[in-house]
């Protein structure tokens, strides 16, 4: 059964089911049988934020500090990292060492300078097979 509450002055609504993750860690399983191409997206508020791929121990980070509704993108199939959609001056990345979902478990470690929990990181990819 579900809630019929709706938010009033008084009440917040029981209809709006909230998931929050403040770890640090995103946990993946590649059940395919080959590595496969990530793209990793970093969205502001954060200060130079940092990515550590498990098992490989490769980490990407950026010298930046994106504003709220600010992203920074890692793109493993092209290479590419583009900070609000449009590359950026070279110098604001400090690792670029590319890490893609490899068959089994994986983890993406995300810690930040400023330690700001709005920001959040997303990884997605697809099963790869040979």
């Amino acid at each position: 059964t579900f809630p019929v509450q709706f938010e009033t002055d008084t009440e917040t609504s029981h209809w709006l089911f909230n998931e929050k993750v403040v770890s640090g860690i995103i946990n993946l399983t590649n059940s395919g049988s080959a590595a496969s191409d990530t793209v990793v997206r970093i969205n502001g508020p954060v200060t130079n934020p940092r990515i550590e791929h498990q098992p490989s121990g490769n980490i990407m980070s950026a010298n930046i500090k994106l504003g709220s509704g600010h992203y920074v993108i890692f793109d493993m199939s092209t290479r590419q990292i583009l900070i609000d959609g449009t590359d950026p001056q070279q110098s604001i990345i400090n690792d670029r060492q590319w890490a893609a979902a490899q068959p089994g478990e994986n983890q993406w470690l995300f810690s930040a300078e400023d330690n700001e929990e709005a920001g959040t990181l997303e990884v997605s990819f697809r099963e790869a097979y040979l």
